[in-house]
């Protein structure tokens, strides 16, 4: 925000110099504008409704033929108001560019492609899926426009069921882009992905998303209860739901507020012994 308005009113200065200088450059004309250049009978000149039109109102001395001081004062005068009316079509104008990127973005939104079907009927994955949890990546390439070259080259690999797996890379080299390929946030353009081999593009986004869970880097906070939180889907009970947060170390915190799950606002979470305060957005 700030950068954008002191580029404004960069350019407003700008604009300013450059009307100062036709300013000067009309009155220097005004002086030193030679005898008898301009008609001695006939000028333009600019009414209350500001449009243009020949009107011989202009008066001149017909023995020096020089411009009357009259004409000069009202070139002057509207040479003045030029440089508010310029300023004020400039800000403006920026104004207008800056708030067209929201209608290029709703338009951008417009044409985009819709998802496949939350759920397939003929092709539902069993009710017990996936009971081990191992993944298969079979030659994976994702690529996240059509004209844009492929974040993944072509990856096979295994992940085991039942173990904890690392991937480490620099920034950009595609973990993040992996992770959101399991979820389906990106489609592969070549090769598979199989979870208990099963191909997780031949179902649902609801039934596959629905098994998965993803602990982000940064954690974010929804407006209502911690139940919410939780538990958004209504899924679990009570007990579950204590359960959980005594597997986080986090049930302390929660069970010393008067409201227990219910609570809504400012609450403490202990992690790693120190206690932070999180506000629900």
């Amino acid at each position: 925000f700030f950068h954008t308005v002191a580029a404004q009113e960069w350019i407003l200065i700008r604009v300013e110099a450059l009307q100062s200088l036709t300013i000067f450059t009309s009155s220097l004309f005004l002086i030193l504008v030679p005898p008898g250049v301009i008609s001695p009978g006939i000028c333009i000149t600019i009414t209350a409704n500001r449009s243009l039109f020949f009107n011989s109102v202009c008066r001149f001395d017909e023995h020096l033929r020089n411009i009357s001081p009259g004409f000069a004062g009202l070139c002057l005068s509207y040479a003045l108001s030029l440089t508010a009316a310029q300023v004020f079509l400039t800000r403006y104008y920026s104004y207008l560019e800056n708030y067209i990127i929201s209608v290029e973005r709703i338009k951008q939104y417009m044409h985009l492609p819709s998802e496949p079907p939350t759920i397939i009927p003929d092709n539902r994955p069993p009710i017990s899926w996936p009971q081990e949890g191992r993944i298969d990546l079979q030659d994976l390439k994702i690529k996240y426009r059509p004209n844009t070259p492929l974040v993944l080259k072509g990856i096979t690999c295994t992940f085991p069921a039942g173990n904890r797996i690392g991937v480490v890379g620099r920034t950009g080299s595609g973990k993040s882009t992996l992770i959101s390929s399991l979820f389906r946030l990106v489609d592969p353009v070549g090769g598979r992905i199989l979870i208990d081999n099963l191909d997780i593009c031949s179902i649902g986004l609801k039934d596959l998303r629905t098994k998965l869970s993803i602990i982000p880097q940064e954690p974010t906070l929804f407006r209502g209860t911690v139940r919410n939180n939780l538990d958004p889907l209504g899924l679990h009970s009570d007990d579950e739901i204590w359960e959980a947060l005594e597997k986080c170390q986090l049930k302390r915190s929660i069970s010393s507020t008067a409201a227990l799950l219910d609570t809504v606002g400012k609450y403490y979470i202990d992690i790693k012994h120190s206690i932070r305060t999180k506000e629900l957005p």
